[in-house]
């Protein structure tokens, strides 16, 4: 029988971590276990790159292709450098899987990488990661010009994606997520996403399906196993965000995107509506796919944030199996759209 599986958000006020990679002073701070993996369009074959923060100076960064065209398939290197440095100084290096003479130039690429995009964000502190970034410069590793696109709410680099300077993608920014405690093993078997859904629906019934929803608990409806409804009220002390250099709308856009329990949401298929600050009521609605590590099933996932008054927040969240979701594609679009006043 199918579940739906309820990817909880960290309902944290605000953040205490200290931890940053060398030089950076990041918009939102990376929290102990927090990873961001790319896919990079330089191999001829699917590659995919992870970087993970274990705590301030232990970091892990992870090189996975399902059929490369030489060497492993999976490396991961676990590296440690000194916090308290201006830039990368490693400290300390551990490979964690088994690797062959034939490894060596992905080694080297992961090691380049770490220190290349350290230096390259280090260069925008102080820039205004409120909305999307872009910096031109030139990136030899990735073929001269390019375009760094930057996001404040991705974790570590804030790297959204390089794009050549004819426009084509090199690397993006595929899914985000957190491992939960040292057991976690979310960010080492992360295999890429398989069979990805379309973004264009089947067909479409576009009838009203009001009366399949059922609730056996306050603010927790289910359609079977297909749809999932939650609702809840929180208490919100927006200035503590806002000490901290953000607001609770920049906040919760990162951690609605966080994967957690083995379940990766991807990113190219998300749109963020964030309408915080001076807009009355604020707003934050963000609209994703949500893929189910080892199977290729996707869901369709809306989550809203929506300020009522003072510091009370309504927070939604409306999850349905990607099949479902198409063949109700108007309904839940609907449903979604009426969440916001």
């Amino acid at each position: 029988m199918k579940k739906i599986v309820f990817v909880s958000v960290l309902l944290v006020l605000f953040s205490f971590s200290l931890g940053a990679l060398p030089g950076i002073t990041e918009y939102i701070p990376t929290q102990s276990g927090e990873y961001v993996y790319y896919r990079d369009y330089t191999f001829e074959e699917e590659t995919y790159i992870g970087f993970l923060q274990y705590d301030k100076g232990t970091y892990a960064v992870r090189y996975y292709s399902p059929k490369p065209k030489q060497g492993s398939a999976d490396i991961h290197i676990l590296f440690s450098m000194d916090p308290d440095a201006v830039n990368v100084e490693l400290t300390g290096e551990k490979i964690l899987t088994e690797v062959t003479s034939d490894d060596v130039d992905t080694v080297n690429y992961l090691h380049d990488l770490l220190y290349e995009f350290n230096a390259r964000r280090k260069k925008v502190n102080g820039k205004k990661f409120t909305s999307t970034l872009k910096i031109s410069e030139m990136f030899e590793l990735f073929g001269g010009d390019v375009t760094m696109v930057y996001e404040g709410y991705i974790p570590l680099y804030s790297l959204d994606s390089i794009r050549s300077d004819k426009g084509d993608i090199l690397f993006q920014a595929v899914t985000m997520g957190v491992i939960l405690d040292s057991e976690d093993t979310t960010f080492s078997r992360f295999k890429g996403f398989e069979n990805l859904p379309p973004l264009t629906s089947g067909k479409d019934s576009k009838k009203n399906i009001d009366d399949q929803w059922l609730s056996d608990a306050e603010g927790y409806w289910t359609m079977g196993d297909d749809a999932l409804f939650l609702m809840n009220t929180v208490e919100i002390d927006a200035e503590e965000y806002l000490k901290n250099g953000y607001s609770v709308e920049d906040f919760f856009t990162r951690y609605f995107l966080l994967s957690t329990g083995g379940s990766y949401f991807y990113l190219p298929y998300t749109s963020i509506e964030n309408k915080g600050g001076a807009a009355s009521p604020s707003l934050l609605l963000v609209n994703t796919a949500l893929s189910f590590s080892g199977e290729s099933t996707y869901t369709k996932d809306f989550k809203v944030l929506l300020k009522e008054s003072n510091n009370r927040y309504w927070f939604y969240v409306l999850t349905v199996y990607e099949k479902f979701y198409k063949e109700h594609k108007s309904y839940f679009d609907e449903f979604a759209k009426n969440l916001i006043p």
